[in-house]
């Protein structure tokens, strides 16, 4: 299942640069060089890891920001 959910490809049309911490960077290319298939990209698997995580935590995200939202909305009530 992780297999089929994070180490297989995925074709994007767009593509954008992220940074992140080289230490992190350096686990990345282990495991995507461990992978299996050979045509997996480490921006590929990162598309799968936060595509997964905010499916799981999407409503907990939501909740968080529609309380900043109101938060911030609240500064302006007379």
């Amino acid at each position: 299942e992780y297999k089929n959910q994070f180490l297989t490809e995925r074709p994007s049309k767009q593509k954008v640069a992220v940074y992140i911490d080289k230490d992190l960077f350096n686990k990345l290319k282990a495991v995507v060089g461990t992978a299996d298939d050979a045509g997996l990209t480490k921006g590929s698997f990162v598309s799968s890891v936060i595509e997964d995580h905010l499916t799981e935590y999407g409503d907990v995200i939501k909740t968080i920001f529609k309380e900043h939202q109101e938060e911030v909305l609240s500064v302006f009530e007379d």
